[in-house]
């Protein structure tokens, strides 16, 4: 799935759900969303964060 951050315009490509493991500032098995950036850099948000309206679905999820 290709989703675009609202604020700055960037696409991304969604990999993965993970469950994040960590101490601080968010507690263990949080959920988590892994993107890719088109310059190929990965990154992970809370799944919260992610669907909180930052980003806007602009291709399937079979995609």
């Amino acid at each position: 799935m290709t989703v675009r951050h609202r604020a700055r315009g960037t696409l991304y490509r969604v990999l993965a759900n993970a469950t994040l493991q960590t101490s601080v500032p968010i507690v263990d098995d949080t959920a988590v969303v892994i993107y890719q950036g088109e310059d190929g850099k990965f990154w992970a948000r809370p799944v919260t964060e992610f669907l909180d309206g930052r980003f806007e679905n602009i291709s399937s999820p079979n995609e």
